[in-house]
């Protein structure tokens, strides 16, 4: 699994729609004020019930820089087909919008995602810095 982040949902569509060599998904670790960032993942495999489809879900959790709890979305639908190829990477249907808004915190937001592959019982976290700050 691999997490990033992007500014731009729409760009992200168009370059992960790209299927030739070279192919790069645009990504960031910082974000503003006002301004939306998303937190989305890749990976690869799953295991799949006896009808055929996986069932993934991930928790999304933020923190802010106070190591406060800022967010936290559970059970997330990531997968509901059935596995592609193997070593074919997926793009989760799921991932975390925010948002820092006037009077939050400016600073360094820990995104930590945990996919839940619920069929072969196995757990993958990973986690991001994101650095906030107001605009220029």
């Amino acid at each position: 699994m691999f997490q990033f982040a992007v500014d731009d949902l729409d760009r992200l569509d168009r370059e992960w729609a790209v299927t030739t060599p070279g192919a790069k998904l645009t990504s960031t670790s910082s974000a503003i004020r006002n301004k939306p960032i998303f937190a989305a993942f890749v990976f690869t495999g799953c295991k799949a019930k006896a009808d055929g489809q996986c069932d993934l879900v991930a928790d999304f959790t933020v923190t802010d820089p106070d190591g406060k709890q800022y967010a936290e979305h559970r059970d997330a639908a990531v997968w509901p087909r059935a596995p592609l190829a193997k070593g074919v990477l997926m793009r989760s249907d799921a991932l975390l919008g925010m948002r820092v808004e006037p009077g939050e915190p400016l600073g360094r937001y820990m995104v930590r995602i945990t996919l839940h592959d619920r069929v072969a019982g196995v757990d993958i976290a990973t986690s991001q810095m994101i650095e906030v700050r107001e605009a220029e």
